[in-house]
């Protein structure tokens, strides 16, 4: 059944309202180290599709393939590691002072990095597929 909030002449007009996990949480050194192999692991997928080829990556191989904001935070924090609400706070901070440094997106990270009402409720990853 349709949404009643989506006019099929304009779906992109109605995206919905968010559900937020209320386990959703990265403070974690674990969480952090996840993003981090997520991030390397995404960039050296293989891909045995026709749309893959000549290279066989499933992202471009590109230095602004993939958009990765724990590897910038990292960078900006000079590889200092936190976690809890250190963390957020140095997040938040982060999210506030940076734009994205590749190039992909190259916009601040706050449509990356979703704190809504004071509570970090999402993360994202970018990334340009060869498919």
């Amino acid at each position: 059944e349709q949404d009643p909030g989506v006019d099929v002449w304009v779906p992109h007009k109605w995206y919905g309202v968010p559900m937020y996990d209320s386990a959703f949480d990265i403070s974690s050194s674990a969480s952090q180290q996840f993003l981090r192999e997520f991030c390397q692991n995404l960039r050296e997928t293989d891909c045995d599709e026709e749309g893959c080829k000549p290279v066989g990556k499933l992202i471009l191989q590109t230095t602004d393939a993939v958009s990765c904001f724990i590897e910038d935070f990292d960078a900006w924090n000079g590889g200092a590691r936190y976690e809890g609400a250190e963390f957020l706070e140095k997040l938040h901070a982060f999210r506030q002072s940076k734009v994205s440094s590749v190039g992909i997106d190259r916009v601040a990270w706050e449509q990356s990095i979703g704190f809504v009402e004071g509570e970090l409720r999402y993360v994202q990853v970018r990334a340009k597929m060869s498919l």
